[in-house]
């Protein structure tokens, strides 16, 4: 039994979620700050056109991140599983099929999105300066593309065998390394937009080198000595099976913002696109903070689903989930009292943050909420359950947003496109417990197996 199988299928959920969820929602912290600096730095020194062509050009990365996220989640899953079961041999294929797959898809789309930038941005909603702007990041921040998947996914097997201490250093290094940058090439030798894009693409290729270190030199059940790059399509099966939920869930995320943009330029114009990006990069950090102790269950839920230890795992679900209620009760009423302070820290134009600080309001009017998203996701991918978390994410991104962001501007013009997202979300957080009380109820009441060492 390894020292991490041991700890996660007999400590307490209280040791267990300091080992865990801490270090996990502290380096969500600092991936957080890395999508901000870019924002930050460019609303300060550049202007806030700069900060709606960084919040437009959102939408490209994240179909990449839908990428690096399918594969890596459905590698985590499949670890965790795989060591509470011993399978050693699923183990050590783990680590080259993550790679390859990564390197060909994120590599296919990085060639296509290079070429077609312009026409990408146009479609995206990208209009005048912003549009121009819009081009410049994109490209040079597709030379990154492949780096800026290989690395988080890897991290993404760090955090599956349960060593969150270690996923949340190589991620702090790499986006403190991106924030530092962010300030040297934007504010010291002002490279506007171009600057922040480089940043991002060093930060990103340091990342993929800190990971092969720490597979090299570290203590990780994966050693590169049994990487190799083949196909098993047995094992990929199984990747795919988790992590496409998880392709599904960001890749409607690229549509969602396709049309949250194309439908507040139409509507608003060039300041509510500004607004909303630096509005929605607030809410992603926000987010990731919630996420970060949200990740922190999956491992915990992966080891004791392969180890059959169904008590724990609701033991660890309502643990997990109350102790994120709290931090995101608190953070949504933090955004609600400062939010003209938060805002005007990407946007220096303090009347427009006035007359529109609502506007933010209404995106995080149901933040509190978001500790279930985090809970329950995370404890679907910990049992290697897909359908569900695909559905929900369909639900979420298409069925519920879709149709109220086309209808509500007719009835309160701009603010409605603002409103659709915080009603659709609380629309699926409710269909997201629905669905956890169902799968719960079949897959948790079993008997407890005996512990094999």
């Amino acid at each position: 039994m390894t020292k991490e199988r041991k700890e996660l299928i007999t400590l307490s959920m209280g040791k267990l979620f300091i080992k865990l969820a801490i270090p996990s929602m502290l380096g969500m912290v600092i991936v957080g700050l890395y999508n901000l600096a870019d924002a930050f730095f460019v609303g300060q020194y550049v202007g806030k056109e700069a900060v709606g062509a960084i919040a437009l050009m959102f939408a490209a990365v994240l179909l990449n991140q839908a990428i690096l996220t399918m594969i890596g989640a459905g590698s985590a899953s499949l670890l965790s599983i795989s060591i509470g079961k011993h399978d050693k041999a699923t183990i050590n294929k783990l680590l080259g099929n993550l790679v390859l797959s990564i390197c060909i898809l994120s590599g296919l789309y990085s060639i296509f999105a290079y070429f077609y930038a312009d026409e990408i941005v146009s479609f995206v909603g990208g209009i005048g300066e912003i549009h121009t702007l819009a081009v410049e990041y994109l490209r040079i921040l597709l030379i990154g593309f492949i780096p800026a998947a290989i690395g988080p996914a890897m991290n993404f097997l760090v955090r599956g065998e349960g060593k969150m201490k270690e996923a949340m250093i190589i991620m702090t290094i790499s986006g403190l390394l991106n924030i530092v940058l962010d300030w040297i090439l934007i504010g010291v030798y002002s490279m506007g937009i171009q600057g922040a894009a480089i940043a991002t693409v060093i930060s990103q290729v340091f990342f993929v080198i800190l990971q092969i270190a720490y597979f090299q030199f570290g203590k990780s059940i994966i050693n590169l000595k049994d990487l190799k790059l083949k196909f098993e399509f047995y094992i990929l099966s199984r990747i795919l099976k988790v992590g496409f939920s998880q392709f599904i869930m960001l890749s409607m995320g690229v549509v969602q913002q396709i049309i949250l943009f194309r439908k507040l330029s139409f509507y608003g114009g060039s300041d509510h696109i500004a607004l909303m990006g630096a509005s929605y990069r607030v809410f992603m950090f926000a987010f990731m903070v919630i996420w970060g102790f949200g990740a922190g269950l999956q491992p915990v839920v992966g080891i004791n689903y392969g180890a059959k230890q169904y008590s724990r795992i609701k033991e660890a679900f309502e643990k997990f989930k109350n102790i994120t209620l709290f931090f995101s009760v608190s953070l949504w009423i933090i955004l609600l009292i400062f939010s003209s302070q938060i805002l005007g820290l990407f946007i220096k134009d303090a009347t427009l943050v006035e007359e529109h600080v609502n506007l933010f309001r209404i995106l995080h009017s149901i933040f509190f909420a978001y500790a279930y998203t985090a809970a329950i996701i995370n404890f679907f991918i910990g049992i290697g359950n897909a359908k569900e978390a695909g559905i929900l994410m369909i639900s979420r991104q298409i069925v519920f947003f879709i149709p109220l962001v086309y209808v509500l501007p007719l009835f309160f013009g701009v603010s409605g496109v603002w409103l659709a997202m915080p009603i659709a979300d609380g629309l699926a957080i409710s269909l997201a417990i629905y669905f956890k009380n169902k799968i719960a109820k079949k897959e948790l009441e079993k008997e407890n197996l005996p512990l094999v060492k």
